[in-house]
């Protein structure tokens, strides 16, 4: 039985109308699983909803004017003088509404056919802004919607998203299926080279194809995020930022990317300080960055320089990004299952009293 949501029950105990509406109503569609917050559209004003809610907050946005968060939950309400007349978002699918007391969808701007057909087009006569931006992306992210309005493409003018907002955005890509798409979308509109420009430097920065033939960094980093297994965010950011130092490393010939994995730790480090991610978060990633490569040569490796490493409890998670980052270029998976039996070997010998690995000696898989 599915458990009772406590401030919707308060909302409907006070009889404040409200609907599901914009990713809130998609979600419900599309039978996907509610990353939140949750966006609810109603008919009450904020005195009503001041009354109903002690915590409540006014942030005056333009598509939202209350916010409350309860239970770890975020919850965000338009308030409308009439539902059924209401002023529409940028695109049609996010005027799509679903009335949880009747569990029905409202269409009211009949959008239908973009849902169907996974489209973004225009539902609202005012010029593109970043946060039109951010929506396109997050809604093709999250659903595999296709964006279909030129305009979009173009430079806009509108206030810079906060890097609060930037954030959020990043983290909701990076959780949902088609992660690859959404980060295509910041790249066409510009987002990328103006706001995130350490990520936009990827673009440009070609591979050898002998060892990477599905593209250069950009490409390559887009390719290891469709092999997760799952949408763990330590794991994705490493994933999407593990080869970033390469867009400022140097070398000969045959190793162009010299020290790419160390440089690759201090440009991450600062962007995603700079987005405002916790220190905790920023150090387990910069952990999987820096010894990225380090599986791969498990074999060779005496025991005195890797222990500590095997000991790691993120080396699960260093042995997940390089299973996706070896079959993403499209080669077989022998080097990970070879990393995993050495990793099975190591903690045998550990957790073992009467038994003890000699410094020098590689830990060979049995």
């Amino acid at each position: 039985m599915p458990k009772v949501d406590p401030v919707l029950s308060r909302c409907k105990e006070n009889n404040i109308p409200f609907f599901f509406e914009n990713f809130s109503a998609l979600d419900k569609y599309f039978c996907v699983k509610e990353a939140g917050p949750y966006y609810l559209i109603t008919e009450a004003n904020i005195v009503n909803l001041a009354k109903t809610f002690e915590n409540i907050e006014f942030p005056g946005l333009a598509t939202i004017d209350a916010r409350l968060t309860s239970n770890k939950k975020c919850y965000y309400f338009r308030c409308v003088d009439n539902i059924n007349d209401s002023p529409p978002h940028f695109f049609g699918v996010q005027n799509f509404y679903y009335d949880e007391t009747k569990q029905v969808f409202i269409d009211t701007y009949n959008n239908y056919n973009d849902l169907r057909h996974k489209r973004l087009n225009r539902c609202s006569s005012s010029p593109p802004t970043w946060a039109t931006v951010m929506d396109a992306a997050y809604l093709s992210a999250r659903y595999n919607f296709k964006v279909h309005i030129p305009d979009l493409e173009q430079k806009s003018d509108s206030p810079p998203p906060s890097l609060l907002s930037q954030k959020l955005l990043l983290k909701n890509i990076l959780e949902s299926k088609y992660s690859s798409q959404g980060f295509e979308v910041l790249k066409n509109t510009n987002f990328l080279k103006k706001f995130w420009p350490e990520i936009f430097a990827m673009i440009s920065v070609p591979q050898i194809k002998d060892y990477h033939p599905e593209g250069n960094v950009w490409e390559h980093a887009l390719e290891c995020l469709k092999y997760r297994k799952q949408s763990e965010p330590t794991l994705s950011l490493a994933l999407l930022l593990h080869d970033i130092g390469k867009t400022v490393a140097r070398g000969d010939k045959l190793k162009p990317y010299q020290n790419h994995s160390e440089l690759g730790v201090t440009i991450s480090y600062s962007f995603l300080k700079r987005l405002g991610f916790s220190q905790d978060l920023i150090r387990d990633v910069t952990f999987l960055i820096r010894h990225h490569m380090m599986p791969a040569a498990l074999p060779t490796m005496p025991l005195y320089r890797i222990s500590n490493l095997l000991k790691s409890t993120l080396f699960p998670l260093l042995l997940e990004l390089y299973r996706a980052d070896i079959e993403s270029t499209f080669r077989k998976p022998d080097g990970y299952y070879e990393a995993c039996r050495i990793y099975r070997s190591f903690l045998k010998i550990e957790n073992n009293p009467y038994r003890s690995a000699k410094l020098g000696k590689r830990v060979l898989a049995q």
